[in-house]
């Protein structure tokens, strides 16, 4: 699946999308989200971190609670879905490229 076809599969479901790396490949490819084992890319500049068309490896719909007990969960601070999004039953669809 490509990131676009994530996207698609989830639609209307999130509130955010956040897409990662992952900091190994090959036989440690992650088969999950920690804060430890990838790194969250951005396609705020023109050419970008990744792009639509980019193949997915793993993707996660997480509410809060998962979201800080895997990529916040070596943070000071925890996630606060009510005061970021102003839901705290919102969801963050996680995607991280291969």
């Amino acid at each position: 699946m490509t990131v676009a076809e994530v996207k698609e599969l989830y639609k209307g479901e999130y509130v955010d999308l956040e897409v990662y790396k992952p900091l190994s490949k090959g036989y440690y490819y992650p088969n999950h989200f920690h804060g430890d084992n990838c790194v969250e890319l951005s396609n705020c500049s023109p050419e970008g971190d990744y792009t639509e068309d980019m193949e997915v490896g793993l993707y996660e719909l997480m509410d809060q609670s998962e979201y800080n007990n895997t990529l916040m969960a070596n943070c000071d601070i925890y996630a606060d879905f009510d005061d970021w999004y102003g839901n705290k039953n919102a969801k963050i669809l996680c995607i991280m490229i291969k």
